[in-house]
């Protein structure tokens, strides 16, 4: 550390410093070559976000180095210069709205030339290391997002970003333990007095990245765990276990794919990785990953060794990243893009089966005066409105989404309400219908609709739509509250 950063420093944060620079030395991750696991997280953060940079950045002793980047070139940055540098010392997220008037920030060349650093959110990252023989967790460095015009994150935002963090120190940990298992497998030739000190760290390993390591002897059925595959089924160390007992903790369909696994390894020698359900003896749902391959034993396979996770914390957070990269913020609904992947697979299933879909296109009449009139956020009242009111009057199994703007849509499957689709858009333009409240009394807002049933000439999602546009346009000609079914003369209209 330069004498002008040090000096910035009281005693207690030099050590915790010192611990820092520490740990990122044990992670062996600084000028590591692209990972495309960051590199994910970087461009999901930055979608998520609305910004134009994303980095997992790693602050260093004298510098800034990028784990990962979404729209930056550069691989690092002079500590001293670096917004990451302070985003460390929070507890929390650190944003900075305007660096341009922010006193720390104004005169620093990142934000008066390249990239031009305006807007900027960091999200700290904690790495568990050990000091003084205590477990402590230490910011390495920190998720960030920068765009280089004014920006402000919805607290859903904010929530995803945190959430991404998270996702960024599980792999992190989950990295560490992977060298760390290869290691002590490399390690097993080694002379006997080097044991102790492997299992030592095996068992580190293991806790930290919550694993632990399996055998299963296929002469006498036993299966033989380590300590940790003991606490993650959480049974206490020592009991022995056939496999059909082990099997057990794995509910319906789970414990198929993980005998299925077992057996063909043992008859055809390939190594398996599933992930599955699994029940703790507890009787508490975990997600889990199991990875295999056959030991043999004079040419003949003598057991099964493996390794055993429990990634229910990472599977959460996916499962949480994936819905809100298919949500839209306002209104709830799906966004294009979970509409886009729906309506590809119902056409894909259509197409098999025969089943009908009919796609039914949306506009706000009147909206855009709300907007002028009362503001944005009587806009986004409306809109919510409007996607309620849309989710009470579908029939049942319907999907629909927001496709931005006043702009929403909606694929019906029902056979009984693509037979009737006129009667439906009768009912939809009568339900769709919502007064903005107004100082001088209230503005009508209503619905135009282009529709259109699915037919196997249609070849694609893309003319499916291409055609609903016109006749949506088609209806708007006809005027305010009208609706136009492609292919079929005139107009509906609302009863």
């Amino acid at each position: 550390m330069n004498h002008q950063l040090k000096a910035g420093f009281d005693s207690g944060e030099l050590l915790n410093e010192q611990a820092r620079l520490d740990i990122l030395d044990q992670l062996k991750i600084l000028d590591t070559p692209s990972e495309a696991e960051f590199e994910a997280l970087t461009r999901l953060a930055a979608f998520v976000s609305g910004c134009k940079i994303a980095l997992i950045s790693l602050i260093d002793r004298d510098r800034q180095w990028f784990k990962a980047k979404s729209g930056l070139c550069v691989t690092q940055t002079a500590r001293q210069d670096a917004f990451c540098a302070h985003a460390i010392q929070e507890d929390g997220v650190m944003i900075v709205p305007d660096a341009r008037s922010d006193p720390r920030f104004s005169g620093n060349p990142l934000v008066t030339g390249e990239p031009n650093i305006v807007f900027y959110a960091g999200v700290p990252i904690f790495v568990h290391g050990e000091a003084s023989s205590k477990p402590s967790s230490v910011a390495i460095g920190t998720l960030c997002v920068i765009h280089d015009e004014p920006h402000r994150l919805s607290s859903s935002q904010l929530a995803v970003l945190k959430d991404l963090a998270n996702l960024v120190e599980v792999t992190i940990e989950r990295r560490v333990s992977k060298l760390k298992i290869a290691e002590l497998i490399d390690q097993g030739a080694e002379h006997i007095r080097q044991l102790s000190i492997r299992n030592r760290q095996f068992r580190q390993a293991e806790r930290m990245a919550n694993m632990g390591s399996w055998r299963f002897t296929i002469d006498d059925n036993k299966t033989h765990w380590s300590e940790q595959v003991y606490a993650i089924h959480g049974l206490p160390v020592g009991t022995q276990h056939r496999v059909e007992d082990a099997l057990d903790f794995y509910p319906g369909e789970a414990r198929i794919v993980i005998s299925n696994a077992m057996t063909r390894a043992i008859e055809t020698g390939q190594p398996f990785e599933v992930e599955t359900d699994f029940v703790t003896a507890r009787g508490e749902p975990r997600r889990v990953r199991s990875i295999g391959e056959v030991e043999l034993h004079e040419g003949q396979p003598a057991s099964v060794i493996g390794v055993f996770q429990d990634i229910s914390q990472q599977h959460a957070l996916e499962a949480r990243l994936r819905r809100s990269a298919y949500t839209d913020d306002l209104t709830g609904l799906p966004n294009r893009a979970h509409f886009n992947e729906y309506l590809d697979s119902s056409l894909e299933k259509a197409s098999v089966s025969g089943g009908p879909v009919a796609l039914v296109l949306m506009d706000l009449d009147g909206f855009k005066a709300v907007n002028d009139r009362c503001g944005h956020m009587a806009g986004d009242e409306v809109l919510q409105e409007f996607a309620k009111k849309l989710l009470l009057t579908l029939p049942r199994n319907s999907f629909c989404a927001r496709l931005g703007g006043d702009e929403f849509v909606a694929i019906i499957s029902d056979p009984d309400a693509c037979g009737g689709l006129k009667s439906l858009l009768v009912q939809l333009l009568a339900d769709l219908r919502i007064k903005a409240p107004y100082s001088a009394g209230s503005m009508d807002v209503s619905a135009t609709i282009g529709a259109i049933q699915w037919t196997k000439q249609i070849l694609n999602r893309s003319e499916l739509l291409h055609r609903a546009d016109i006749a949506l346009y088609s209806a708007k000609r006809a005027g305010s509250g009208s609706a136009k079914i492609d292919g079929v003369r005139g107009f509906v209209k609302s009863s």
